[in-house]
């Protein structure tokens, strides 16, 4: 059982990352590949704050969630906006592209490739046995984060005024117009939010996967993985994918060997999108490209 929820632990954090994909996904149709890299700021921001200068976990969340809001925009602004289609197509791929090697680029300059180790935040140290298993606190932390994070948002989106502009506005963006709705408003506030979560998640995980310059790409592809199992614009999707890719890794490495998880992740993958293309519980009306 421990095997199980270090799978499911991994697999949180591999959902908050998918979800991340999704809030930006479902507000402006663009498949962010440099949002990864907010939640490696976050873990160095977390360092900085707690370990670097003792500022209390508050102070550095909330730090997070303003840095995170205005490095959303600035990317909204400079990576999308200038596009001829406003967002969308491959353009888009590229750009955001472009802005994840950005961001690696001032965090190798500003902390170079140490790593960082960084203490739990808002739980403190210690196992727990549950169902037969041990489990670290801070890994019930972010399994709960990402459950409720996951549910949060898929209510939102299909009930409060934002989602629902967003998801008019992705199916149609010329007849929301003509209704009153802002698209390039709702983009850019769906930059702004996915900065914001990402940065504040990348704070909370950072005793588990520590402050290190390489997290960001090696999220980019378990994120992939992990929203594309679930499905393309599903929250709940994203949950169930992260999950999935997680305890499909931490199998494959402790039955199979550590050579596995990559090949057994490129086969679940393969196997899930030749099934059902839009993933799991993909959403209809949001495309990739």
């Amino acid at each position: 059982m421990t095997v199980i929820w270090a799978g499911l632990a991994v697999g949180a954090v591999y959902a908050l990352v998918a979800v991340a994909y999704n809030l930006v996904l479902t507000t402006s149709g663009v498949f962010n590949f440099a949002q990864p890299q907010f939640i490696m700021l976050g873990t160095f921001l977390a360092y900085e704050g707690l370990v670097a200068h003792d500022v209390p976990v508050v102070v550095v969340l909330a730090g997070a969630l303003v840095l995170g809001g205005v490095l959303g925009f600035v990317e909204e602004r400079l990576a999308i906006r200038p596009l001829p289609d406003a967002g969308g197509g491959h353009g888009a791929l590229v750009t955001t592209v472009g802005a994840s090697v950005v961001m690696l680029g001032a965090a190798l300059v500003i902390w170079g490739t140490n790593a960082r180790n960084v203490p739990p935040v808002l739980l403190d140290e210690g196992a727990l046995t549950l169902l037969g298993g041990q489990v670290e606190k801070t890994d019930l932390l972010i399994i709960a984060l990402a459950v409720v994070s996951a549910a949060v948002l898929h209510v939102a989106h299909r009930r409060s005024r934002f989602g629902l502009a967003s998801r008019a506005a992705i199916t149609d963006a010329a007849a929301a117009r003509l209704r009153g709705i802002d698209a390039g408003r709702v983009q850019t506030l769906g930059f702004v939010l996915a900065g914001m979560f990402a940065m504040a998640v990348g704070v909370i995980v950072a005793s588990k996967v520590t402050a290190n310059v390489t997290l960001g790409n090696n999220l980019v592809i378990l994120g992939f993985v992990a929203v594309a199992v679930g499905g393309f614009g599903s929250y709940a999707g994203a949950l169930l994918g992260g999950m999935v890719t997680g305890l499909a890794e931490q199998l494959s490495l402790r039955y199979v060997g550590s050579e596995a998880p990559l090949l057994i992740l490129f086969v679940l993958l393969l196997t899930v999108l030749m099934i059902k293309p839009t993933g799991l519980l993909g959403d209809r009306e949001v495309r990739l490209l």
